[in-house]
């Protein structure tokens, strides 16, 4: 194979990402695109600007019909493991956007399925390709920051009240205030029941340095409906801990409906027995990082990464992200194409969405823990065997939730 022939599923995100897969990553040749809305899978396929581009709205069909070596997956998450399970089981190689899902069910259809198949899986969370990711990693494993024993991350994006509502027709989203009278409108899952569920941005990079999984979860939220935005049934701010198997305690922070001046929507720290690292929080701070053993009597300012990829491509510049959004893609294709591993695999993928998934549920019985699965085959469970439950079970008493969700609406 001298290419990997693609076919891309979502023209929301996924038109940009198709554009730029077509003509900044020879490996790739994108030779069909798909989308449930009609009116926007024409319009955006025109810019992708390949010839002779395939273009389908029943992703079926393409899969069907075409002759692909991997699927791109683009879509809301409440449809990602659809598509994901059927482009696998029909034998083709997958990347997909983030989280996988809202649900539990469907992080456990996709680990069976590419246990099943043999075949190649990767999320494409683009942080974790950061400079200063790849960095605190190093150090990390150097042993500078010795036992690390806490870490942080938080998002938060203030997106009013909108992307609430879908039109599966023109594909677009409406907030709730230009929603009213618009007819055959269904609610958006990218605005999600749980801010916590779109949560792989912040704990990926944070797993990758530790190199662990979490095993426990607990959170809490403000109450429904906000403060802010009033956006109905929804918080404005949602806090978890988490704690992993090699003992370090996480704190996540995800809020969608907390204003804020958009410095650093991404923030992380790291605290160990001979270490600390941090980012910066505004425009005129500067990350900083204390060291123990190396005479440091207070915390030190460095040089700013900003979202600088660990590799530098030419290529990259200018694809979101800080041209971050270039690697996942870039990388999978070689991955396929070398025969390697790729960098996040399925099990570090549902790893990083599970324990989200899991802090909802937690957030639902306020802040009771729960304990999140072990994803990966062992004693309790064969590769390619169901589980002995899709759930995640409280650690006191018998309560087991899947996880909140909406109804899957399709690849839009």
């Amino acid at each position: 194979m001298e290419k990997v022939r693609a076919g891309v599923v979502g023209m929301g995100r996924g038109c940009g990402l198709a554009k730029w897969m077509a003509q900044r990553i020879p490996q790739y040749e994108v030779v069909a695109v798909c989308d449930r809305s009609p009116e926007r899978l024409k319009s955006r396929a025109a810019e992708i600007e390949v010839p002779d581009l395939k273009l389908y709205t029943d992703h079926r069909k393409m899969l069907a019909e075409e002759q692909l070596d991997a699927v791109m997956v683009e879509t809301d998450p409440c449809a990602i493991a659809e598509v994901a399970c059927d482009a696998l089981y029909s034998g083709r190689h997958v990347i997909c956007d983030v989280p996988l899902s809202y649900r539990l069910h469907d992080c456990w259809d996709i680990v069976i399925a590419v246990e099943r198949t043999g075949l190649k899986f990767q999320m494409g969370e683009q942080l974790r390709y950061a400079r200063f990711i790849h960095e605190w990693q190093q150090m990390n494993m150097e042993g500078r920051l010795g036992k690390i024993l806490y870490a942080e991350g938080q998002y938060i994006h203030d997106i009013g009240n909108g992307r609430m509502f879908w039109d599966p027709v023109q594909g677009r989203y409406y907030g709730v205030a230009d929603a009213d009278g618009v007819p055959g409108l269904v609610q958006s899952d990218r605005r999600p029941m749980h801010a916590l569920t779109y949560n792989p941005h912040e704990l990926s990079p944070i797993l990758k340095v530790l190199q662990d999984r979490v095993r426990t979860v607990s959170c809490m939220a403000t109450r429904r409906g906000g403060y802010t935005y009033q956006v109905p049934d929804r918080s404005d701010l949602e806090v978890a801990l988490m704690r992993t198997e090699g003992d370090t305690i996480i704190r996540i922070v995800n809020a969608f409906g907390c204003p804020d001046p958009g410095v650093r929507q991404h923030w992380y720290s790291f605290m160990g027995t001979k270490g600390q690292v941090e980012l910066k929080r505004a425009r005129w701070d500067r990350p900083k990082v204390w060291f123990k053993d190396e005479n440091m009597a207070d915390y030190v300012a460095v040089e700013d990464l900003g979202w600088s990829p660990a590799e530098v491509k030419e290529e990259a510049a200018g694809t979101g992200h800080g041209g971050l959004d270039f690697y996942p893609m870039y990388r999978f294709a070689r991955a396929i194409l070398e025969d390697t591993p790729t960098d996040m695999d399925v099990y570090l993928a549902a790893e990083a969405c599970a324990p989200g998934i899991v802090a909802g549920i937690s957030a639902e019985y306020e802040g009771l823990p729960f304990a999140v699965p072990d994803f990966r085959p062992g004693p309790h469970r064969k590769a390619g065997e169901p589980p002995a439950t899709y759930m995640a079970r409280s650690l006191y008493g018998d309560i087991e939730r899947e996880g909140a969700t909406h109804h899957p609406r399709g690849n839009a």
